[in-house]
């Protein structure tokens, strides 16, 4: 993910909210991992985002299970389900005037192939 912001900073990204799971659990063995970002709505934030995904995920693919999305919203309210300084779990989130929410999610192959055992 810090890639991905990485390149991102000419729209001026700032963290809204972050979730995810190392994927060791007994509950969950998938790793994954969301961060919402608030950034300036600038006329090329489409091409700009899809060239961070890509960029950073170069290698991703149905082969080693690794995936990474993004969803860009302009307007609206977005139902947030991640943690946040200023958020709660479930709240929604007015995206502000001249800005837009990129929401990154990053999922990992499953910790059981990874495994030992014995």
């Amino acid at each position: 993910m810090r890639s991905i912001v990485r390149q991102l900073r000419s729209v001026h990204p700032a963290v809204l909210a972050t979730n995810g799971d190392s994927g060791w659990g007994y509950a969950n063995t998938t790793p994954w991992y969301t961060k919402y970002l608030i950034v300036d709505d600038t006329p090329d934030l489409d091409e700009v985002v899809d060239s961070a995904v890509r960029n950073a995920s170069r290698g991703f693919g149905p082969n080693n299970a690794r995936r990474v999305d993004a969803t860009v919203t302009r307007d609206g309210e977005v139902p947030i389900t991640a943690y946040g300084h200023v958020i709660t779990y479930g709240e929604e989130w007015t995206v502000p005037t001249g800005k837009a929410m990129v929401k990154l999610d990053l999922k990992m192959p499953d910790t059981n192939t990874r495994r030992v055992r014995s």
